[in-house]
């Protein structure tokens, strides 16, 4: 989180360098052969707290890949060939936001076995019912892809998470650009 007043101590880094960083602190673990193996080099404890703000949306944040994917989606699911009577109503960046923040809570609350109405009742958190409607939610979920259907059928053929590949592939970047080691390190078993 970036405390108040704090913010002119972070900068936002692109995402080349955070790659360019990431190969830095691997070619530097790897030419530290010396250091013992159970102590870490203070050089080589990244520091990103120092650099950028690490909330949680950092992590889904990618502006240009975002845009990009709003605009595709957006057509496609306005065309809607399956079903006619669906109609998609364009998703707005906040509204996406808003979208991830209802599934990172119903993951934090471990409500994945829990029919999603029910977390939209009465006696259930208000913080669902606060941010979206259940139909909206339903709508998103129903519609929202994060691949292109007209090539999906060849990339099927060598890969077979083809529909998500893309988009973990970006998620697991940011988050381990994200990731800050430090000496108090647990590991668990």
């Amino acid at each position: 989180m970036v405390r108040e007043g704090a913010a002119s101590e972070f900068r936002r880094i692109t995402y080349e360098e955070q790659q360019e960083y990431i190969r830095q602190l691997a070619d530097l673990s790897d030419s530290k052969s010396d250091v013992d193996e159970g102590q870490v080099d203070a050089e080589f404890i990244p520091q990103a707290a120092q650099h950028e703000s690490s909330d949680v949306e950092d992590v889904f944040e990618d502006s240009e890949n975002r845009i990009e994917l709003e605009d595709e989606n957006s057509t496609y699911n306005a065309e809607n060939p399956e079903n006619p009577a669906k109609v998609w109503k364009s998703l707005t960046p906040e509204e996406f936001e808003a979208y991830l923040g209802i599934i990172t809570t119903a993951g934090v609350h471990h409500s994945k076995s829990k029919p999603t109405v029910d977390l939209w009742k009465t006696y259930a958190n208000p913080l669902y019912r606060a941010i979206m409607g259940l139909t909206r939610f339903w709508s998103i979920s129903r519609f929202l892809r994060f691949d292109n259907a007209n090539n999906r059928a060849d990339r099927l053929a060598t890969d077979k998470a083809a529909a998500i590949t893309d988009i973990y592939n970006l998620l697991n970047a940011n988050l381990r650009s994200s990731y800050s080691r430090s000496d108090r390190l647990t590991v668990d078993e």
